[in-house]
C-alpha cells in the first residue's frame, strides 16, 4: 500500500501539473434535505478533477455524481481524479462494485491515469480507499493520501 498520510507529498512526475491553481468548474450535489454531499471541482492546466464527499452517501448518490464526472470529462481532458473522502461517514461497499468494473473503465477511455484518494487514517473514507486500491491498482496509478491539504498544496504549488 502506498500511504503517504504524514511523508511529504511525493508524486511521480506524470502526475505533475504545468500551469493553473484555480478550479475552472465547480459542482455540488444536494442530497434530499438541501445539504451537499459532494462537490466537484475540475482544474483545467493539470486536467485534475477532484470530488469532496461530505457526510452519508449512498450508491444512488454516488452514481450521479461520478456519471456527472464522466460526462465532464468527455468533454474535457481529464487524466487525474482526486477522491476526497476525508469528510465522508459512510462506507460505500455497495457502490465500489459498479465504481470498479463499469466507472472506471469509463473513465480510463476517457484519459483517466491517475487516482488519488484521501482520507484520514482509520476512517470511514480510509476502509473505502483500501478497497478501491485492491481493485484498481491494476487499472489505473492508485495513491492513497491522509491529508487533503498534501495534494491541493502540491497542485496550488506546481
Amino acid at each position: 500500500m502506498k500511504s503517504l498520510n504524514q511523508s511529504p507529498l511525493i508524486l511521480p512526475e506524470n502526475l505533475k501539473p504545468t500551469a493553473s491553481k484555480l478550479p475552472a468548474a465547480e459542482h455540488e450535489f444536494r442530497n434530499e434535505f438541501g445539504k451537499i454531499y459532494c462537490k466537484v471541482s475540475y482544474l483545467s492546466a493539470p486536467h485534475v478533477i477532484v470530488a469532496e464527499w461530505h457526510g452519508y452517501s449512498t450508491k444512488t448518490q454516488v452514481e450521479p455524481v461520478m456519471n456527472w464526472i464522466a460526462e465532464w470529462c468527455e468533454k474535457n481532458t481529464c487524466t487525474t481524479l482526486v477522491n476526497d473522502c476525508s469528510n465522508i461517514k459512510s462506507v460505500w461497499f455497495d457502490t465500489i462494485e459498479w465504481f470498479s468494473r463499469i466507472w472506471v473503465q469509463k473513465m480510463k477511455q476517457l484519459g483517466l491515469q491517475n487516482f488519488i484518494h484521501v482520507a484520514n487514517p482509520g476512517s470511514f473514507g480510509d476502509r473505502i480507499g483500501e478497497r478501491l486500491q485492491s481493485m484498481l491498482s491494476d487499472q489505473v496509478q492508485f495513491l492513497r493520501v491522509g491529508l487533503r491539504a498534501d495534494v491541493m498544496n502540491w497542485l496550488e504549488n506546481r
